[in-house]
C-alpha cells in the first residue's frame, strides 16, 4: 500500500541527480535510510519505480499522479492557520490564476508567512523536500492542486505536472 512519504519520494526522485544514493535521499527528505528503502520497495511493487535501473517509470508515475492520487490521498481544506502557500497559492499555478480566494490553501507551519486554510501535505517530509529543491516543491504544489482543486485547477495542474515530468525526462527539469 502506497504511503504519502512514497509519493514525496517519487516526486523527489523525478528531480534527483542520476547518481543519487539512499543516504542522499534520506538527508534531502529528513527521513531515515530504512524508510527510504521501504518506500522504494513499495514504489517498485506498484510499478512506479524500476529498482534494477534506479529510475522512476515516468509514464506510470505521471498517470498515477494525475489521475489516481486524489482518490488515494483525498485532500480537504480545514480551518484557518499560518503556513506556507500550497496548491494553487504556490508556484507555478499562483502566476496563472487570479487571486480571488480570500484564504489561500497553506501547509500548516509555525514559521509560515501566510494565513490560509490548512491543507495537510502528503507527508511531513514534503515541507523539507519543497525547501530543498524548487522543482520538487512546485511538483508537490501541483499534486496538492490535483488533490484539492476544482476541475479547472486540476486541469491546469495536470498540464503543468505532465510538462514538468516530460522536461525532467529530457534532462531539463
Amino acid at each position: 500500500m502506497i504511503k504519502g512519504q512514497d509519493i514525496v519520494l517519487l516526486v523527489h526522485l523525478l528531480a534527483a541527480a542520476p547518481e543519487w544514493t539512499v543516504r542522499d535521499l534520506a538527508d534531502d527528505l529528513g527521513l531515515g535510510v530504512g524508510p527510504i528503502h521501504r518506500s522504494l520497495g513499495r514504489l517498485a511493487e506498484a510499478g512506479l519505480y524500476d529498482a534494477h535501473r534506479k529510475r522512476v517509470v515516468r509514464s506510470a508515475a505521471a498517470e498515477f499522479l494525475v489521475y489516481g492520487l486524489r482518490y488515494v490521498f483525498p485532500a480537504q481544506l480545514r480551518g484557518e492557520v499560518r503556513g506556507r502557500p500550497a496548491a494553487w497559492a504556490a508556484s507555478p499555478l499562483r502566476e496563472l490564476l487570479a487571486d480571488d480566494h480570500p484564504l489561500p490553501p497553506v501547509w500548516p507551519a509555525s514559521d509560515g508567512e501566510v494565513r490560509g486554510l490548512a491543507l495537510e501535505p502528503l507527508h511531513v517530509s514534503a515541507l523539507r523536500a519543497a525547501q530543498a529543491d524548487r522543482v520538487t516543491g512546485e511538483r508537490l504544489a501541483l499534486l496538492d492542486a490535483l488533490r484539492a482543486g476544482d476541475a479547472r485547477i486540476r486541469g491546469l495542474a495536470a498540464e503543468h505536472l505532465q510538462a514538468s515530468i516530460d522536461a525532467s525526462a529530457r534532462g531539463s527539469a
